[in-house]
């Protein structure tokens, strides 16, 4: 079983943000961490705006959402990643959702062992949203590495 490396970690970090205090999201719902939204089990759920977090919270709540990501890469990719590859994957996943992911050509690329194919489709995922084409295009170089 692969796990996000040291330098995936950071690069995702890169691309989703830390913020180390609870946030409204773009679409109104209270965050915190690197996109972590607060759900009612959450010790943090029903605290005000602005209130702050630990670095260890952040990366604990990170560790615990994109864990479902790692396994989901690592149960439907069906041929051996480098982990630049999956790091990318990792990324990817993360943001998308893993039900989209299921579903994709990307997946059924590298199935099918289409490496640079399957690398062609990181900026579809963009196609819909223009401002993510510069995290596709990183996230393919990452995955192309």
């Amino acid at each position: 079983m692969m796990k996000l490396s040291e330098e995936g970690t950071k690069f995702l970090t890169l691309e989703e943000g830390k913020k180390l205090k609870i946030y409204l999201d773009s679409v109104g719902l209270p965050t915190c961490g690197i996109g972590h939204l607060i759900v009612s089990t959450d010790p943090e759920h029903g605290k005000p705006v602005g209130t702050p977090i630990t670095e260890e919270r952040c990366m604990e709540l990170f560790r615990n959402d994109v864990s479902p990501t790692e396994n989901a890469v690592n149960s439907f990719v069906k041929i051996p990643l480098k982990q630049s590859q999956f790091d990318a994957l990792v990324s990817l996943v993360f943001n998308i959702g893993i039900g989209a992911f299921r579903k994709s050509t990307i997946l059924k690329k590298l199935n099918d062992n289409l490496i640079m194919e399957a690398s062609y489709e990181f900026p579809r995922w963009a196609a819909k949203q223009k401002e993510l084409m510069p995290r596709r295009m990183r996230e393919k170089a990452l995955f192309l590495s």
